[in-house]
């Protein structure tokens, strides 16, 4: 949990800020960041997942 919580506020800190000139870019920018999200949770569930093996293997 701490380390999807770590990766989303890298994801926020690392978004660059909307900007009214770039619609397309924030499209984009929006798509990315929900990517990486998705992404993290899968990795957290295989990370809890492996580690329920570990303890039971």
């Amino acid at each position: 949990m701490g380390k999807a919580l770590a990766f989303l506020s890298l994801t926020i800190i690392s978004n660059p800020k909307p900007s009214i000139f770039s619609p397309i870019f924030m499209e984009i920018n929006y798509t990315n960041a929900i990517t990486v999200n998705v992404v993290t949770i899968l990795e957290s569930y295989v990370t809890i997942f492996a580690v329920i093996v570990a303890i039971f293997a």
